[in-house]
Parts: C-alpha cells; sequence; structure tokens
C-alpha cells in the first residue's frame, strides 16, 4: 500500500494472497506521484492493482494520484483485476499495457464514488494491449459522484461471462475511446450478446 509517496518503483513482484479473505489486494496506489509497476505477478483474493486518490489524511489533504506507469503484469483474482477509483481526490495522467488477466471477477472497473463518501475524478487514462480469460465482467464504470473523462483503450481481448456495463449521471463520462475492443462470450465462443 504506497500512500503519498513519490518516485515509487514496484518491479519484479510475486504476491500471492489467499482468495478466501476480502481486503487482500495486490498493490495499491494511492495519491502518488512518478510511480511505475512492471513485471509483476499477482493473485489475490481482492483487487490486484488499485489506483485511489484518497488523501485526506495526508499533510496534502489535495494531492492527486498521478503520473503513474503499470505495464508486464500477469493478474488473477476474486474480485477486480484493476480497480481506477475510491477516495475524495483526483487520479489522471495513468498509462496501463500489456497486461494478462487470468480468472477474474472484474476486468478493468472506474468508479468515482465509494461507499456514500465524496467523488474521485478520473481523466487521461490510456489503456492498451490487454488480454483477459474467465473475466466476469471485462469492464465497468461508475460516474454518478465525479466524471470520467478521456480515457482510452486499445486492444483488449477478453473472453468473460458479462458484457460492458456503464452507470453515469448523464454526461459524465465523456471521450470515451474503444478501439480494437473485443468481448466473447466464454461459453459459446461468440461476441457476448451485452457488447456485441
Amino acid at each position: 500500500f504506497f500512500h503519498g509517496c513519490d518516485y515509487v518503483k514496484a518491479q519484479g513482484l510475486t504476491i500471492l494472497n489467499d482468495k478466501r479473505h476480502a481486503n487482500s489486494d495486490g498493490i495499491d496506489i494511492d495519491a502518488c506521484s512518478f510511480v511505475t509497476v512492471s513485471d509483476c505477478l499477482i493473485d489475490t483474493g481482492d483487487d490486484c492493482i488499485a489506483i485511489r486518490a484518497d488523501a485526506q489524511r495526508l499533510s496534502n489533504p489535495r494531492k492527486a494520484c498521478e503520473y503513474v506507469t503499470i505495464s508486464n503484469c500477469v493478474l488473477s483474482n476474486s474480485t477486480c483485476s484493476l480497480r481506477i477509483g475510491v477516495g475524495a481526490g483526483v487520479i489522471h495522467h495513468i498509462n496501463i499495457s500489456d497486461l494478462v488477466l487470468a480468472h477474474s471477477g472484474e476486468g478493468m472497473t472506474f468508479m468515482t464514488g465509494w461507499q456514500g463518501g465524496g467523488g474521485v475524478a478520473i481523466s487521461d487514462v490510456h489503456i492498451s494491449n490487454i488480454t483477459g480469460d474467465d473475466v466476469g465482467y471485462p469492464l465497468q464504470m461508475y460516474a454518478q459522484q465525479e466524471k470520467i473523462r478521456r480515457v482510452t483503450i486499445d486492444n483488449y481481448h477478453t473472453h468473460c461471462k458479462g458484457g460492458v456495463r456503464i452507470f453515469a449521471n448523464p454526461g459524465w463520462v465523456t471521450d470515451l475511446v474503444l478501439h480494437h475492443v473485443n468481448i466473447y462470450d466464454k461459453e459459446h465462443e461468440k461476441p457476448h450478446p451485452e457488447t456485441a
């Protein structure tokens, strides 16, 4: 759990947490700047990697989570491979690439509110080259307390049980680009009916 940190490099980690336990996240990046995570194997009972903006307990309660890159990781979990959100601040300038998601409840989840607290503004996120297998919901977005802006997802291919879900106030998800996103029904090897 990196909280309020600057200039962080996490590389080559193997994190194996008991899938029967809640709150057994792999790596949490909370209100941090200039962070790289690469070449990691993470298998958990909760989120593999979470990007958060909960700076209220820091000396700078407005500190954003920004300038983060995540690459070349294999992620498996009971809850979510990649969660972006939680807290009441700002998350922006995030680059994620070259991930394998294996046996995941949720592939990628964006959320701007958490347990009735303030909202997290999310913007300028680029995600590319993601492969998934046995994923419950490949992409979810919840924008009901703050906005999600300028998100690009390019080259995302996954077998899954459910489709893409976006829950948002009108106009609160803007400049969302999905390019070469292929979501296949795990059982029937065809495009999922919810996203075809």
